[in-house]
């Protein structure tokens, strides 16, 4: 049986030297200044850049989801936004079916909307769990990385179009039940909602 290798006192004093957040080189910089990895590529630094702004978009878009959920849905239903996104696909279905349902009944949604919402929360999956474990996507070559930037400009979209239906469908509830003129003027002069104001969002939800 062979002994586990030790590290003594001086072996552990550098390496918690070398991964203390607050100890700096000689140079000022921390140890992990990145230069131990290699240099990023134009067209790489642009997909990291890509991410973080899908990573944006789809939380903004998730929020009014969920923003949807707690105040329009909160005597009829108690799902939550793990219920859509979860791995149980049956689940999903069923619960992506009762959200719609409820929602049309304060807003009329354009009939493709199920198809967006359904693609977004497919997309944001693979974003999240797998993206860079797919045959398609990845860093490593230019055909991989516009693969990706295409993937990531598709979930922009749906993003986009998923957080301004469900910020419509919020705003025409509230408005319905007396709440809007009630909430504080930083909210409803907030650009979230102001967007909604512009021509191309009626084509996805209208006041029912």
């Amino acid at each position: 049986m062979t002994d586990k290798p030790q590290l003594d006192h001086d072996s552990i004093r550098i390496l918690k030297t070398r991964h203390d957040p607050q100890k700096k080189d000689e140079t000022g910089k921390a140890p992990w200044d990145y230069s131990i990895y290699p240099d990023l590529t134009p067209m790489q630094h642009k997909a990291f850049q890509e991410i973080g702004a899908t990573l944006y978009m789809i939380q903004m878009a998730e929020h009014a989801i969920k923003m949807a959920i707690q105040f329009i849905l909160r005597e009829t239903t108690d799902f939550t936004f793990d219920d859509l996104s979860g791995k149980d696909m049956s689940k999903n279905k069923r619960t992506l079916g009762q959200l719609l349902h409820e929602v049309r009944k304060t807003s009329q949604l354009h009939p493709q909307f199920d198809q967006i919402l359904v693609g977004f929360l497919q997309k944001r999956n693979t974003f999240v769990h797998n993206m860079f474990t797919t045959a398609e996507h990845g860093l490593e070559s230019k055909e991989r990385i516009e693969n990706l930037n295409t993937f990531l400009h598709d979930l922009q979209d749906d993003a986009w179009s998923v957080q301004n239906v469900f910020l419509g469908c919020l705003n025409h509830w509230l408005k319905a039940n007396g709440i809007w003129e009630h909430l504080p003027e930083s909210i409803r002069n907030s650009k979230h909602f102001a967007q909604l104001d512009r021509k191309s969002f009626e084509a996805l939800v209208r006041k029912k």
